[in-house]
């Protein structure tokens, strides 16, 4: 039943802190993140866009490892501005 900021604390809060936030910016009536996390096999960088209308929440992911996060991220960018909510469907139906 929260907004965008109440969906966006819970949600980093279930991340942990592996996921180390580089940069948050607004986006589109949300947010992004980019964040590093780290195994002892590899680097990768995460963008995540987190949206909140009407009491639902929504966020996407896209995780692409160190050498290739930079080409990868306008692509993110690119699909997550096509996400569209819709009204809530009638239960009754």
């Amino acid at each position: 039943g929260g907004g965008l900021a109440e969906y966006y604390a819970t949600a980093r809060g279930r991340l942990g802190e592996n996921f180390q936030v580089t940069n948050h910016a607004a986006f589109r009536g949300g947010y992004v993140d980019t964040m590093r996390t780290e195994t002892p096999i590899a680097i990768s960088y995460v963008k995540r866009y987190y949206f909140a209308q009407g009491g639902r929440g929504c966020s996407l992911a896209f995780e692409a490892r160190e050498d290739v996060f930079p080409r990868a991220s306008r692509w993110a960018d690119y699909i997550a501005s096509t996400l569209r909510f819709g009204a809530p469907e009638d239960a009754a139906k």
